[in-house]
C-alpha cells in the first residue's frame, strides 16, 4: 500500500498488542514511519487494563496478536468490548 493511500489514518493513535519483541519493533517503527502513534502492550490483559484504567488515552486502532500468555486476543477483545 503507498503512502499516499494512507493520508486518512496519519495521526491515528495505535494500541499494539503483541508478545514478541521482535514483531513490536517492526510494527512499531512501520506505523510510526506512516505518522502514527503508537503504544505497545505486551499481552491482552495489560491492554484491558490500560483502556480500563486510563479513559482519556483515546485509541484510534487496536491491533491485537491472537495468540499471547497471561490473556489472548478473542478473550482480550471481548472485555474491551465490555468496558
Amino acid at each position: 500500500m503507498s503512502e499516499s493511500k494512507l493520508t486518512g489514518i496519519k495521526g491515528a493513535k495505535i494500541l499494539l498488542v503483541e508478545d514478541n519483541e521482535i514483531n513490536q519493533l517492526v510494527a512499531k517503527k512501520l506505523l510510526t514511519h506512516l505518522g502514527m502513534t503508537v503504544t505497545i502492550s505486551a499481552n491482552g490483559a495489560d491492554a484491558v487494563r490500560l483502556l480500563a484504567n486510563s479513559p482519556q488515552q483515546n485509541f484510534d486502532i487496536v491491533l491485537m496478536d491472537i495468540q499471547m500468555p497471561v490473556m489472548d486476543g478473542r478473550e482480550a477483545a471481548r472485555k474491551i468490548r465490555q468496558l
